[in-house]
């Protein structure tokens, strides 16, 4: 090989001059022309030292191999011992699809090529299971594929949910699984999606759950010593129980006029009483917030 100076100019334009002779002449890896670099240019280190070379090379050999892997064709059963790069080769197709299988979890195959021992793992797209759409109740029994095309989602999600790795796939799960979800509403765009509880609230995780547990104690002393009286707000409760009013009092406020209204029953919403039994484990300090007796458990 011998070099050619194309330019002489500072580093900022050699960049751009780098990445317009890489577009022209093509990286082989995209089957655009001969060149092996692995980047469209303009992103490398200049005059890298002898220590960051060595660095470079190792992370290569890391992300796309040297040694000869033993892969299989897990539906021809046809074997090839090679490197990531050389199947892909075989499999005329970019690299980088090739390396999905080790650097992805939910990728077990390329092509139905796969590691050798792991075929299990992609004929499970040839395994019938029974599902049922958790929403609708239909039931459909079939592979992974021909659920997909029977509901119009995607296989890969469905798959997923088959690995437990989502709880469902717009509804869709497998039969048995249905009673491990929440309740499902669809949104106003369409889209499947478990209920969320108004104790969740992302911005502020802590303190809205702390208000609902303790407006579950306040609304267990408004029902014994305040008749029920409906007029009475959660900052009334609160002067009542002769406790001061807590940071951010409107979460408290709105949890307790929850109660209040029977939007639900506290004593009686087994998601709410999970919820209460995991924020007492989790917080022990606040074990004084109990306002139930096991017996209405």
């Amino acid at each position: 090989m011998q070099p050619e100076v194309v330019a002489i100019c500072t580093e900022a334009n050699a960049l751009l001059i780098e990445q317009a002779l890489i577009s022209y002449y093509g990286r082989a890896e995209l089957n655009e022309g001969p060149l092996f670099n692995s980047t469209n240019g303009g992103d490398g280190v200049s005059n890298p030292s002898s220590t960051v070379r060595e660095k470079q090379r190792r992370a290569q050999e890391t992300r796309w191999g040297t040694a000869a892997i033993e892969f299989v064709n897990a539906f021809s059963g046809e074997k090839f011992k090679g490197n990531p790069a050389e199947l892909a080769v075989k499999l005329n197709i970019n690299q980088r699809q090739v390396q999905k299988i080790f650097n992805d979890k939910n990728v077990h195959s390329v092509h139905g090529w796969c590691l050798k021992g792991n075929e299990h793992l992609v004929n499970a797209y040839n395994h019938k299971y029974d599902f049922i759409n958790a929403h609708t109740q239909e039931e459909f029994r079939g592979t992974i594929s021909q659920l997909s095309k029977h509901s119009g989602r995607s296989g890969s999600g469905i798959a997923l949910m088959v690995n437990e790795k989502t709880r469902h796939a717009a509804g869709w799960t497998i039969k048995g699984r249905e009673n491990k979800l929440r309740p499902l509403v669809v949104t106003s765009i369409g889209n499947v999606e478990e209920i969320k509880f108004p104790w969740e609230n992302a911005k502020a995780k802590f303190d809205s759950a702390l208000a609902w547990a303790f407006a579950a104690k306040m609304y267990d002393f408004w029902k014994k010593n305040m008749d029920q009286n409906k007029s009475v707000g959660g900052k009334g409760v609160l002067r009542q129980m002769k406790l001061e009013y807590p940071k951010k009092i409107y979460l408290y406020e709105r949890a307790f006029q929850r109660f209040r209204d029977e939007e639900f029953d506290p004593y009686e919403n087994e998601y709410f009483l999970d919820f209460f039994d995991h924020f007492i484990c989790k917080y022990p300090e606040y074990h004084w917030l109990e306002y139930r007796q096991k017996e209405n458990v």
